[in-house]
């Protein structure tokens, strides 16, 4: 689905006094923001883990079950919403300052390049050579890795007119390919674009993505087309930029803390409506594409403006929790290498069926299993390998 943003925060304007903003330990950083990455990571994690571990089984219990964890994907719009506001508000506070670009980019890279091309040469490089794989599977992948190493996932489905690519569980990494599409051009944007001008921007780019997701539907594309098309999906990294500016005018943003909340509801009113419609909050639903996207997208930025305005100090405190903001620190590795475990675990294990007995059991131990591997996969990746190179940032600092 979606890689989460990066454990870089930006500093944002400090509230008036009478407002108690979300608890933070370090200036600049609102730690709830971990918080709701870690939410986000949880949920996709539970999504892909009860989708890949077998039949749902029978039963009232299970159908339940099955449609909380089936909308778990939408943390991947959570993770893109959190994007849009972490990275427009770094872009934002170095306007104007030498090396812009050159900072930007360096960051990025030492950020995001790590993890990701080290999954690509275990599958490309490793595998093939070392463990001796030669499947029509690992073939196939190896025949269109280059839209792996250029970040265009999401564009190679797109050509495969909506064929669900997975190949050696690389079925998530189109969300990265989204990410990079929009690190290569919302920098220009934030720099040339003027502040006010800039919010007309973010608003303008939701209300297009929804109109290209209305478009494309009347023209009968794939829907998984739909759902992966940058263009299509752009709303929920402009929310979130929207809010990001917002947050930096001084008249905004005591607006934005005073409606974020009701927004926030009514973005979860119209979501219930699409689920009653539909029956599942299914990221293929032609309902849930055409206003389930767009009130999550709303949603989601409303509920970053509660934290970031300290509107709920409640739920700032919750989200600063010791356990969600760890697991937010180690989202990237997680949501990178959580995939390929469970594919892994699916296709070469009996965790799905351990107990012979009720499915939700044998799921919730294949579950347990996997997230135990994926933690400690990404918690080696942290401090193995990006960690240390996260260090080098120091050497492009924002002047």
């Amino acid at each position: 689905m979606s890689t989460p943003p990066s454990l870089e925060t930006t500093q944002i304007a400090d509230p008036a006094p009478q407002h108690t903003p979300a608890p933070t330990h370090a200036p600049g950083r609102i730690e709830a923001l971990d918080g709701l990455r870690g939410i986000a990571v949880l949920s996709v994690m539970a999504f892909h883990f009860w989708a890949i571990s077998g039949p749902h089984g029978h039963g009232a219990a299970n159908r339940l079950v099955a449609k909380i964890f089936g909308g778990g994907w939408a943390g991947v719009d959570l993770f893109f919403v959190l994007s849009g506001f972490l990275i427009t508000g770094i872009l934002c506070d170095a306007r104007g300052r030498a090396r812009y670009f050159r900072t930007f980019y360096a960051r990025r890279v030492l950020r995001i390049f790590p993890l990701y091309f080290a999954l690509l040469a275990v599958l490309f490089i490793v595998l093939p050579l070392v463990l001796r794989l030669d499947t029509a599977e690992s073939r196939d992948l190896g025949r269109h890795q280059l839209w792996f190493w250029t970040y265009l996932v999401n564009w190679w489905i797109a050509t495969r007119h909506g064929m669900y690519v997975d190949l050696l569980g690389t079925g998530h990494l189109w969300t990265l390919s989204m990410e990079e599409q929009f690190y290569i051009v919302w920098p220009a944007v934030v720099l040339l674009v003027p502040r006010r001008a800039l919010l007309a921007a973010c608003a303008a780019t939701i209300v297009a993505a929804c109109g290209v997701r209305i478009a494309m539907h009347a023209n009968d594309a794939n829907a998984l087309v739909i759902y992966t098309f940058t263009f299509a999906r752009a709303d929920a990294l402009a929310a979130g930029a929207l809010v990001a500016v917002a947050m930096r005018d001084d008249a905004l943003r005591p607006l934005l803390r005073r409606w974020a909340a009701p927004a926030c509801g009514a973005a979860a009113l119209v979501l219930l409506a699409v689920i009653a419609s539909s029956g599942a909050l299914d990221p293929l639903d032609a309902t849930v594409q055409l206003a389930g996207l767009s009130a999550l997208a709303l949603g989601f930025a409303a509920l970053v403006a509660v934290v970031v305005t300290g509107a709920a100090a409640s739920l700032g405190g919750i989200l600063s929790l010791g356990a969600l903001r760890a697991t937010g620190r180690y989202s990237y590795a997680l949501y990178v290498v959580h995939w390929p475990i469970a594919t892994w675990l699916a296709r070469h294990t009996d965790l799905s069926s351990t107990t012979g007995g009720p499915r939700m059991l044998d799921k919730a131990i294949f579950a347990l299993v996997a997230a135990v591997i994926a933690f400690a996969a990404a918690i080696a990746s942290w401090h193995l390998l990006e960690s240390p190179i996260l260090r080098l940032k120091d050497r492009f600092p924002y002047r």
